[in-house]
């Protein structure tokens, strides 16, 4: 479960995401915001709204990851479909700009090895995820050693991309 991984990760750190790092705040997934019937929101268009000032309500907030991002889009959001993610982006990036904020997205890539010299096609729904975004950090397992693990900065429009680490 999301919720005991994350607290188990924020034990090993040493941090007590209620105590005194007011900072540090965990959206375990749409569920954490509600509509006034008790419903779980997400990014989809009639809740998209509600899930805006439920992350506004947090102090002090610096950070959202949303991970995965497919948890967030609802039932009614066509992950596929360009224009529909890029409608939620576009409300994300407002936000983290009206906030100076940073918005962390994790998506998961599609089944099968990733070819470096497209790992940017691997990234799985739409294509509006990698165009959208400034900066890719791609996470990968090496294909001759599982125990290895690669993250690779995969797209970098504000700067020169970062070497890859291991």
């Amino acid at each position: 479960d999301l919720k005991g991984v994350i607290e188990m990760r924020f034990d090993e750190m040493g941090i007590n995401p209620s105590g005194p790092f007011g900072d540090v705040h965990v959206i375990y997934g749409p569920e954490t915001f509600e509509n006034a019937l008790g419903d779980p929101v997400s990014f989809a268009p009639e809740h998209i709204d509600l899930l805006i000032d439920g992350i506004r309500s947090v102090k002090d907030l610096k950070l959202i990851v949303i991970d995965p991002v497919m948890s967030f889009l609802g039932d009614r959001v066509d992950a596929n479909t360009d224009n529909q993610i890029r409608a939620i982006l576009h409300r994300l990036q407002a936000l983290a700009t009206d906030l100076d904020i940073a918005v962390l997205i994790v998506a998961h890539t599609k089944k099968g090895s990733i070819d470096w010299t497209a790992a940017l096609d691997s990234i799985a729904g739409s294509s509006g995820f990698k165009n959208f975004s400034r900066s890719v950090l791609m996470a990968v397992q090496d294909p001759d050693d599982k125990s290895k693990r690669y993250i690779q900065h995969a797209k970098a429009n504000w700067s020169a991309p970062a070497p890859c680490l291991m």
